[in-house]
């Protein structure tokens, strides 16, 4: 990905005149941020060329990342109908990419072909990505509240959860290129990232003894048709992954995770009164608050204080929202109210590298 793009940006933040000329820059953009795909990078600048493919994504939801859950639904249709020639150029398939007209003609075929199942897709499905990549970026971050509040025992709340697997956090084997690291060395589930800042301290290891996610639509992993979808959102020339997104399901069946319908806002404060008072209350949130109003920001940051007349609340942020790229942010609030506020790490979307920075 490009670190300099943020690809939470939505419809409203591009001033363009007319929908299909916002969309058309919004793959553009999407372009941009793809690097890490050069199979979506080649297909963002060619479905933004492509009146057509154009005037069928501007179904998606505005609240979506468009060009995301157009790529997300063809690869899903995709899956179910692995015969169809466009399979031959996707890696998650058995096929290989190659950036050609050929390639792009297949796409488009495709696309035309299942065009209604498209259109249904892009107006029914959430963008919920479920990188569990992700878990070594928060880790830290955990420790890093672990160790400032002095308690061990933590209680941790995902707004935003999705299907739940940044919450096995401590049950993967967290590898960083500075030879640092977390977890049994016999982990399934193995996590490499690029160290590229101060060491990680690994000193006081958390553990986490509540789970509690809460999310608008939870996802069910275990469902297949659910877990097709959230493998459909991982490019497809991205094999490790697929690979990782495989062995976290296994993981993710013998973990207590108690899921909560609804909105952080609404949600939270309920969920709070269900920890136990010697758990430290730890929220976290990561890509998530791109999705929110300004005013539903503001919202969450006075529930979290009021939440703290009653508990210390610790929060943990991984956003990319007006910054050249994500930060974590770790925050305390007490007696209603927040009473300090440091950035411990600058990171890539996915997890690829931290740079860690207290």
């Amino acid at each position: 990905m490009n670190q300099n793009s943020n690809p939470s940006l939505g419809m409203a933040e591009i001033s363009t005149v007319s929908l299909e000329q916002k969309m058309s820059q919004w793959f553009l953009r999407f372009s941009e941020q793809t690097s890490g795909s050069p199979m979506y990078q080649f297909l963002s600048i060619q479905v933004s060329q492509d009146p057509e493919l154009i005037h069928l994504a501007k179904d998606a939801d505005s609240k979506q990342p468009a060009p995301n859950l157009f790529f997300a639904a063809v690869h899903f249709l995709l899956m179910q109908n692995p015969s169809e020639e466009l399979a031959r150029y996707y890696p998650s398939l058995g096929g290989a990419f190659e950036a050609s007209s050929l390639m792009f003609k297949c796409f488009k075929d495709f696309c035309m072909k299942f065009s209604s199942q498209i259109g249904e897709i892009l107006k029914t499905r959430l963008v919920q990505t479920n990188e569990v990549q992700r878990c070594a970026l928060l880790f830290p971050a955990v420790n890093f509240v672990s160790r400032k509040s002095g308690q061990s025992k933590l209680a941790l709340v995902d707004v935003g959860v999705s299907g739940g697997l940044n919450f096995l956090m401590d049950k993967a084997r967290l590898q960083y290129t500075d030879g640092q690291a977390f977890g049994p060395q016999s982990a399934s589930l193995q996590i490499r990232c690029e160290s590229k800042g101060n060491s990680i301290p690994t000193d006081q290891n958390a553990e986490i003894v509540d789970r509690i996610g809460i999310d608008l639509n939870p996802i069910n992993l275990l469902d297949k048709r659910e877990r097709q979808w959230n493998l459909a959102l991982i490019w497809p020339d991205q094999l490790e992954r697929i690979e990782r997104f495989k062995a976290a399901i296994q993981i993710l069946k013998s973990t207590l995770i108690t899921f909560e319908r609804g909105s952080g806002n609404e949600v939270l404060p309920r969920a709070a009164t269900k920890i136990p008072s010697n758990h430290l209350l730890c929220v976290m949130h990561s890509f998530t608050l791109n999705q929110f109003t300004k005013e539903e920001r503001e919202a969450f940051d006075e529930v979290l204080s009021v939440i703290s007349n009653n508990r210390d609340i610790w929060r943990i942020s991984l956003e990319w929202i007006g910054t050249p790229q994500p930060e974590i942010i770790v925050s305390s609030y007490v007696s209603g109210k927040k009473i300090s506020q440091v950035k411990v790490a600058e990171c890539s979307g996915h997890g690829e590298w931290i740079r860690w920075m207290v």
